[in-house]
């Protein structure tokens, strides 16, 4: 069944506000142009919500510390970004399956293995950051 042409231009030139969470509030219209508004008028709830867990600093192990090179407490995004900087710097991933991690003699210990795929790197770096003296070995989760 076909739309009539009228309707579809009517809805099209509707103007639609998309909320995204960015520094500061940004509104696009159905014809991609954004506007900024300040954060008082209309902001429909759209605050960012900052997320504790995110920006909790935690203590790498020993083995992800070598290759982050630091033991100084950081966040799990900042240990991801570290880790794909080690990657790339020293050429890890394979040419041929560019989702796949080739593992070297330093990233060996830390995989368990000789290869992993991209998908992998948030679980092992999940699994090798502890938070240090409050950890309850009750709560952690098995990897």
């Amino acid at each position: 069944m076909e739309q009539s042409g009228s309707a579809w231009r009517g809805w099209a030139s509707a103007k639609v506000h998309v909320c995204v969470e960015l520094s500061y509030f940004a509104f696009m219209t159905v014809d991609k142009t954004p506007t900024t508004l300040p954060a008082s008028e209309n902001s429909g709830g759209c605050e960012p919500m900052p997320n504790p867990a995110l920006n909790q600093k935690l203590k790498p192990s020993k083995k992800l510390a070598e290759i982050i090179g630091s033991s100084e407490p950081v966040s799990r995004p900042e240990a991801v970004k570290r880790l794909w900087d080690y990657f790339k710097k020293n050429n890890r991933q394979n040419p041929e399956n560019r989702r796949e991690i080739l593992a070297d003699e330093r990233l060996r210990p830390l995989f368990g293995k000789d290869k992993i795929s991209m998908f992998e790197v948030g679980r092992i770096v999940n699994s090798n950051l502890e938070r240090g003296s409050e950890t309850n070995p009750a709560r952690k989760r098995a990897a």
